[in-house]
């Protein structure tokens, strides 16, 4: 018990101010931190990349985007990318790195959060937020608002670090503030996604669930008609 709490414990100041900037990243330490997390993040981003599976018919929403690699892999595959993060740092950071892809349209970027997106219903085909979910005020109404942006049979991949694995000592658990396994799949199931599964990946997860396709009109009956 002694041990679980010593690893659970809040960190010092500085380990708080990295979670803080985790968080929303801004000036000289939140661009450090960025040029960290490409190679801090690339397993579990491509992981959950290629779980999405994107192609050239498709439009993909990275949500919490930070500095823009999964975006660029993402475009790679041939599919139109939209990045949204709080952060105007992070967007600079990911402007410089996509800058091609962006001249060409392919590529979006924007300042926004998980909860409000400024896109119209069922404008994606695929939403991918990886390690960004500590960070959502509110897990339903975050979900609710990707949920109305996915088309008919879009996927969502959700990478985290469920709260039932105990945090780095760096991490300040007062700022991620992640849910458990369960709790994240229910509450998918709750913002009107299904088949939701989880995928371990290293000391993450990978949650993966769809929504439901558009149910088929049935025709008018011939009696029907003539009536």
């Amino acid at each position: 018990m002694a041990r679980q709490c010593s690893i659970n414990r809040r960190p010092g100041p500085f380990g708080r101010t990295l979670s803080a900037q985790a968080a929303r990243p801004h000036g000289v330490l939140g661009r450090a931190l960025g040029h960290l997390w490409v190679r801090e993040t690339a397993t579990i981003n491509d992981h959950a990349i290629t779980l999405l599976d994107p192609s050239a018919e498709h439009t993909v929403l990275d949500v919490g985007c930070g500095p823009g690699r999964a975006v660029a892999e993402i475009a790679r595959r041939g599919a139109r990318v939209i990045g949204v993060d709080p952060s105007a740092t992070m967007i600079a950071h990911a402007e410089r790195r996509n800058r091609v892809a962006i001249n060409s349209g392919q590529v979006q970027l924007m300042v926004g959060e998980a909860g409000s997106v400024p896109l119209a219903n069922e404008s994606v085909d695929g939403v991918l937020a990886v390690h960004t979910i500590y960070f959502w005020p509110d897990l339903g109404v975050a979900l609710r608002e990707l949920r109305r942006l996915l088309r008919p049979g879009g996927r969502i991949c959700i990478g985290f670090r469920p709260a039932e694995q105990r945090l780095p000592r760096r991490l300040d658990p007062a700022i991620y503030r992640g849910p458990t396994s369960d709790q994240l799949s229910d509450a998918l199931g709750e913002a009107g996604f299904i088949d939701a599964q989880l995928n371990e990946v290293a000391s993450a997860m990978i949650a993966v669930a769809r929504v439901p396709e558009r149910a088929a009109t049935r025709p008018a009956s011939r009696e029907a008609s003539t009536t």
